[in-house]
């Protein structure tokens, strides 16, 4: 292969900026939004014809591209957004040629070649462009499924990356995530799930952190395996979906699903069908706002809903016991301790005080208690207790979650001049949620929990290009999320009910949680309220350059990655109930009603304050060798930095170092150290690797 000195300059100036691109830059993963035309043109002998001007055109915007072929006859268009084109060409002493409906996707060719005949250019030969094409430059595996196939197919729940199961490789998920998919062996929490090519990813559990309507998706790539080097970050599946944009025609759509209780069978031992209703609505509208140039899309999608929630069969205390007859229920048998005694002086049957020390089966030989013995605690939480209402001491009830969603989607793009075009999206989605029973807490009605979930993703791109076989993508991305979790739907300070507890959070404070072993759980949460905020910002930028056969392609993208989650675990103390305890009287319910917990807990809880960055550079060359082979060859180049515990000044983590002493706290013990003992830091000890190259040739 012959360059002149031209393309030996523009080959030197690439790898200056990819050397640039690997060293100096910010980036985690690069991606493609974008489709590309390419073929060869040739006579009917098949000789191919260099110097044919070519245009493409957008059918839905108008906005159109133009090149000329080169000396072997061959053209690329690149950086074309995904839709319907037309493809036009001509030179003097030919027919005109027009090929209609090219189908483009983000991150694949459509090969065409055209034979142009002998004639006038007033003479014009229409090609119908084939439909249907396999990928024969890519060596990537997935597919990409339009918007039209994706509204159309039955989605439970209008969630999109269920979709992923139709491919290949896909499995269920091995983990308590079951809204993930695993590939071709890699876990389930793997994948990179991304939106408009900004990180969609709940950084904390790596799961999709907002999905959104299937209305308002142009497409969505899904690739598996063999994935080209601008691809990095996970080793499962890469999920994209790019938004829908407007055209030079006004189109809307508008959905409305209904499922309802009513519409449900009961299974085989229920009385009742589960409660169930869902309710998502929504629609889209999108047009011009200066034809040819400026289009906008708008999408909105509604969800009101109210499911059942586990739980909702459980004990109760019956009347009798909370009269002081602590018989077994139903058997009426007494269980009274013969060999434990009380901690303190206690009224026995008789209602004759006794000091501490005297058996449980001599205060209360035929399990009869005098309620002046109950805790002044316990009496003051019996009214929170709902009373049995089935069988003997059975408590039945329906807990629900009851929520909504809101989402809305914008996006504008506009075409500055025949070399500049920019577009943003932006999207915006809030779901609160109201539950029965609370996370790890109460399994009795009337301490539910709710959360407020705020997503905000923005994007902005610029693309430019440099002439017909030079352009750069520059986009940058954020993606918030505020999730206020696990917060009591009523606030109740612990000394309202007679507790000498100070809570952690007084603003979302709640009743204590008490576990009465083998009957019962009340209070709120044990593990709340953990409020968080998750942010991530990215910076992405693509540079292609064709050269001859040669398609070129480098980049870089830059993460960076913020989680701010203050935790109040056991914020209002918790309680245990066993007969187990030192002073149990052999009748947990009795314990309870006495006030002798066998545990209690509390704790000044935690804040993650965590920092980390992704830097991703890459380089690719996909070469033409012939018109059915084509070889994909680059590498790419990743550096991750450690996590970053920043909360209390960096010295709320530590380390192992076997048998090292701490110096910071010399009580603790061997090997445990902390930030300030040696080899240990806010990042644990870890330091960040730089030689993480990752290699890719492949061909199709």
């Amino acid at each position: 292969m012959n360059f002149n000195l031209r393309s030996q300059a523009t080959v030197a100036l690439l790898v200056v900026l990819l050397i640039v691109g690997l060293f100096g830059a910010s980036a985690a993963r690069a991606d493609e939004l974008y489709g590309r035309i390419r073929g060869t043109i040739s006579d009917p002998a098949g000789a191919v014809i260099p110097g044919v001007q070519l245009k493409v055109t957008n059918v839905d915007t108008g906005i159109s591209d133009e090149v000329v072929s080169g000396s072997d006859g061959s053209y690329l268009f690149v950086n074309l957004k995904p839709g319907t084109y037309h493809l036009s060409g001509s030179k003097p002493g030919f027919r005109a040629f027009q090929v209609r409906g090219i189908r483009i996707i983000q991150n694949q060719v459509f090969l065409q070649d055209v034979k142009v005949e002998l004639g006038t250019v007033s003479e014009t030969l229409e090609v119908q462009a084939n439909p249907v094409q396999v990928e024969t430059t890519n060596m990537q595996l997935g597919a990409t499924l339009n918007g039209s196939t994706i509204t159309d197919l039955p989605l439970n729940g209008r969630n999109w990356i269920t979709l992923q199961q139709t491919l290949p490789g896909v499995v269920a998920s091995e983990s308590r995530f079951t809204t993930n998919y695993a590939t071709n062996g890699s876990q389930a929490q793997q994948n990179s799930y991304l939106v408009n090519g900004t990180d969609t990813n709940d950084l904390p559990l790596n799961s999709p952190l907002v999905t959104p309507s299937p209305d308002a998706i142009g497409e969505v790539q899904l690739i598996t395996n063999t994935i080209n080097p601008e691809y990095g970050r996970n080793s499962g599946a890469i999920l994209n979906a790019v938004t829908k944009a407007g055209t030079n025609a006004f189109h809307g759509t508008g959905f409305e699903f209904f499922r309802d209780t009513s519409m449900n069978s009961k299974r085989y031992f229920q009385r009742t069908p589960s409660v169930f209703h869902q309710n998502q609505f929504g629609g889209t509208i999108g047009g011009p706002i200066w034809r040819d140039h400026t289009f906008f899309f708008f999408s909105y999608q509604g969800a009101r809903f109210q499911q059942s929630q586990a739980g909702g069969t459980t004990k109760s205390l019956t009347p009798a016991q909370r009269n002081g007859d602590l018989h077994t229920p139903g058997s009426g048998t007494c269980t009274i301790s013969k060999t434990k005694v009380s901690p303190f002086p206690l009224q026995d049957s008789n209602g004759v005080t006794q000091p501490a020390g005297t058996r449980w089966n001599v205060l209360f030989p035929n399990c009869m208690v005098p309620t002046a013995d109950f805790n002044a605690v316990t009496n003051n939480l019996l009214p929170l207790i709902p009373m049995p209402n089935s069988g003997v001491n059975d408590l039945l009830f329906s807990p629900v979650t009851a929520g909504l969603n809101d989402q809305t989607i914008v996006r504008m793009d506009h075409t500055i001049s025949s070399r500049d075009s920019a577009w943003g999206s932006w999207l915006r989605q809030r779901a609160p949620q109201h539950r029965t029973l609370p996370f790890t807490g109460a399994t009795i009605p009337g301490f539910g929990d709710q959360s407020q979930s705020h997503i905000n993703e923005l994007t902005l791109a610029w693309n430019h290009t440099f002439g017909s076989t030079t352009l750069n993508e520059f986009r940058l991305g954020s993606t918030r999320l505020n999730f206020v979790a696990v917060e009591p739907q009523k606030v109740v300070l612990p000394s309202s009910l007679g507790f000498h507890i100070n809570a952690q959070n007084t603003a979302a404070a709640g009743v204590p949680r008490v576990n009465l072993r083998s009957l019962f759980n009340l209070g709120f949460s044990s593990n709340g309220p953990q409020p968080r905020v998750d942010t991530t910002y990215q910076l992405t930028d693509n540079f292609s350059k064709i050269i001859g056969k040669h398609s070129l392609k480098m980049g870089f993208e830059g993460r960076s990655f913020m989680v701010a989650n203050p935790f109040y675990g056991n914020n209002n103390g918790q309680f245990g109930f066993n007969t187990t305890a030192t002073h149990s009287t052999g009748i947990t319910a009795l314990d309870f009603l006495l006030g002798i917990p066998a545990t209690y807990a509390q704790s000044s809880g935690g804040h993650i304050d965590a920092t980390a960055k992704e830097f991703y550079a890459y380089f690719q060359d996909q070469w033409r060798i012939k018109n059915n082979l084509t070889v994909t060859l680059g590498t790419g180049y990743q550096v991750d930095t450690p996590i970053a515990q920043n909360f209390n000044r960096g010295v709320s983590t530590n380390c192992f170092r076997p048998n090292q002493r701490s110096t910071v706290f010399p009580t603790a013990p061997a090997g445990l150290v902390f930030p300030g003992d040696r080899g240990c830091d806010k990042y644990s000890g870890v330091s960040t690797k730089y030689g993480h190259f990752g290699p890719r040739v492949g061909f199709a």
